[in-house]
């Protein structure tokens, strides 16, 4: 297997931060390619975006990741990741970026030792600190080549799909996504966005707070991380409205207006990212359960925009 895959990432253009970091940066590569037990490898996570690793070598431990062979089918950019790091680099809440090689697509950074207990996100002090960190982002006005569409986004996963898609989804949920890009034009605010901000990827370490995973970050509405992140964790509105106030103390019925319709959004760009995921034979996950998760959670709350329409108040403070 590891002779395989050095013949598929031939490298042709590396790009490093640090290098002086990693000495001999070929040789520490191909150790890990090849486990060959130079250094201590512990595999973290094996699905189809990436493989990544925890390296031990010379008394330092590493994130070394692997890109998946379905990355360029999900949204996901291991480049926006590095570009991301670097930009992040001296605020100190997320990885340090050592090494990108763009043509193997491996991407080498510091590796958080963290508490390994999972933060709770319902938890008030938690929620509250996550909040401090994305407004500094937002402060910082970070820029990044890639912006999110809604509709030409959602649209281009519906389109990788090789397998039909429920109607729900490929036939009515599309040109109500078209709806909510005009009405969220009205919100044209944008800064740097995870967009896929959960449990797993924030890592505490002592009392601070880490971002990892900046695969899926683009240009957007700052509560569209919030929407993202209520979505992947499942949050009721009400829950939706409480992180809200933490983000924004004096949040009136636009903001809500705002982060509902990103809810949405969220909810159906994660239903069809589910989708194309059951594609792939590598993952056992359940991904046609929570892709169904995913697409009651759009329908249920689209269901309540045609009821506002008809003069309900469905941001009401």
């Amino acid at each position: 297997m590891a002779n395989f895959l050095k013949f598929i990432f031939l490298a042709f253009f590396v790009l490093s931060l640090h290098a002086e970091e990693i000495n001999d940066v070929e040789e520490f590569i191909e150790a890990v390619l090849d486990d060959s037990g130079r250094y201590p490898v512990r595999l973290l996570e094996l699905g189809a975006t990436n493989t990544n690793y925890q390296v031990m070598r010379g008394g330092k431990s590493y994130f070394f990741r692997l890109s998946g062979n379905l990355l360029k089918e999900l949204y996901s950019r291991q480049d926006i990741e590095y570009r991301v790091l670097k930009k992040l680099e001296n605020k100190k809440i997320a990885p340090c970026p050592y090494f990108f090689d763009p043509e193997r697509g491996i991407l080498i950074t510091e590796y958080i030792e963290h508490d390994g207990v999972l933060v709770d996100l319902l938890d008030q002090n938690v929620q509250k600190a996550v909040c401090e960190i994305l407004k500094s982002i937002e402060e910082e006005n970070i820029s990044l080549d890639r912006t999110f569409d809604p509709y030409l986004d959602i649209s281009a996963l519906v389109k990788k799909a090789k397998t039909p898609l429920p109607k729900e989804l490929c036939e009515a949920a599309l040109p109500i996504v078209q709806k909510i890009s005009k009405k969220l034009s009205q919100f044209p605010k944008k800064t740097l966005c995870h967009l896929d901000l959960h449990h797993k990827n924030i890592l505490k370490k002592d009392d601070r707070l880490f971002l990892i995973d900046w695969e899926y970050a683009a240009m957007s509405h700052p509560y569209h991380t919030l929407a993202s992140m209520a979505s992947i964790e499942r949050w009721t509105d009400k829950q939706m409205w409480q992180i809200l106030g933490h983000y924004t103390k004096e949040h009136t019925r636009e903001d809500r207006e705002c982060l509902y319709l990103y809810r949405v959004v969220s909810d159906l760009f994660w239903a069809a990212w589910c989708h194309v995921q059951m594609e792939n034979p590598s993952t056992n996950c359940p991904y046609a359960e929570w892709r169904d998760l995913f697409k009651e959670a759009a329908k249920e709350r689209i269901c309540k925009l045609e009821m506002d329409d008809k003069k309900t108040d469905l941001y009401a403070l």
